[in-house]
């Protein structure tokens, strides 16, 4: 079985070209491949996907992913896969909201953590309704959380999942 992974780096040693092949497509004209662009900072802000469309992110001063643009837009592609992207203050999203591919309605996520940083509660829904499609409730503590309420914290979190 025939696979290959091969990659080109900018100037920083950043990956700015990537090629792959699988058994399915290794000796034939449609390898894999996809390519990216950076900022003077860092972050990539351009990339190809192997499938041939480009998506965009948009990057803040505080150097975060706000918004991600896609070249494919169809009824099951949204131009904006994921928008409003926000963060805690240490850097981990707390909110975004997925784009509309035809079901007139955008998903919101939503992520809430405990005082240790841990995440305690992920909801899936829209603006109206925050666990219209799904919660999740992580306890850490054993105690038991009713709903998708917030866990209530106990003295016994040594960091797995109960």
């Amino acid at each position: 079985m025939l696979t290959a992974t091969v990659q080109d780096y900018d100037s920083m040693g950043r990956t700015q070209d990537y090629w792959q092949c699988t058994p399915s497509n290794c000796g034939a004209s449609s390898i894999w491949h996809s390519n990216y662009l950076y900022k003077y900072t860092g972050e990539v802000y351009q990339w190809t996907h192997p499938a041939g469309y480009t998506l965009y992110n948009t990057i803040s001063a505080a150097r975060r992913i706000t918004q991600i643009q896609s070249s494919l837009v169809s009824t099951y592609q949204p131009q904006y896969p994921a928008q409003s992207i926000n963060y805690t203050p240490w850097g981990a999203v707390s909110q975004l909201v997925n784009g509309d591919a035809g079901s007139g309605a955008e998903a919101e996520e939503t992520y809430m953590y405990n005082n240790r940083l841990q995440p305690a509660v992920i909801e899936l829904g829209t603006t109206s309704l925050p666990t219209l499609y799904s919660c999740l409730v992580y306890d850490y503590y054993g105690s038991q959380p009713q709903g998708c309420s917030f866990p209530s914290s106990g003295t016994n979190d040594n960091g797995n999942v109960m």
